[in-house]
């Protein structure tokens, strides 16, 4: 499994939060890859709260079309989380998508779901330890997602996003991501993966659709 870089990292950090352009980074795309998940494992509130999730599953956990659940769980959503949440949501859901667009990546629904699922879904009430040395400033939260999507998409169906492993431990990173702030039971996790799958596997969901 490929790790970011430590020093790749806090440059990147430095970059978002200066507003230097990330195009001007010339170090590895596993340090952006994992700028990313750590910046979405970092945020004050999870994009999804583990609560909703699970509301969402129970309420269309009867309809067997994939398409129809879709647009169920889409309406929830949207009802609950109208806003920041929910767009940044379809932003991250719709860049994995355009990942999986290219088949040279081996990535597949289940490996992208078990990866970003543990970093968008998180309980509501914990206490968010810092897993960043140079923490991201909230305000620039939207440009920082669009300029490190960005820079992942142009470096080409060659690269691939991959469970990073934990090699400094003053960064307050376990195993994997969000293992040292957020653990659940296999049945929960496994429901969160499935929550994730539901929407990277719906083809009428377009790149880029927010509404």
């Amino acid at each position: 499994l490929s790790s970011g870089i430590p020093s790749d990292i806090d440059l990147i950090c430095e970059y978002l939060d200066t507003g230097v352009r990330l195009d001007q980074f010339k170090g590895s795309i596993h340090s952006v890859a994992e700028t990313l998940l750590l910046f979405l494992d970092s945020l004050a509130e999870p994009v999804i709260p583990l609560s909703s999730m699970l509301r969402c599953l129970e309420t269309t956990q009867q309809i067997a079309d994939e398409s129809q659940k879709y647009e169920q769980m889409k309406q929830h959503l949207v009802m609950a989380h109208k806003g920041v949440h929910y767009d940044t949501f379809f932003y991250i859901i719709s860049f994995l998508r355009v990942i999986l667009s290219h088949p040279s990546n081996k990535a597949t629904p289940n490996n992208l779901a078990t990866i970003f699922s543990s970093v968008l879904i998180r309980k509501t009430e914990l206490t968010v330890v810092p897993v960043l040395s140079t923490p991201l400033s909230s305000a620039s939260s939207s440009s920082s997602l669009s300029n490190m999507s960005s820079l992942l998409a142009s470096a080409g169906p060659a690269s691939s996003i991959t469970p990073p492993v934990a090699a400094d431990s003053t960064r307050g990173r376990g195993t994997t991501l969000g293992a040292s702030v957020f653990s659940v039971d296999p049945k929960t996790q496994q429901k969160m993966v499935q929550f994730i799958m539901t929407f990277l596997n719906v083809p009428s969901l377009k790149s880029g659709e927010t509404k």
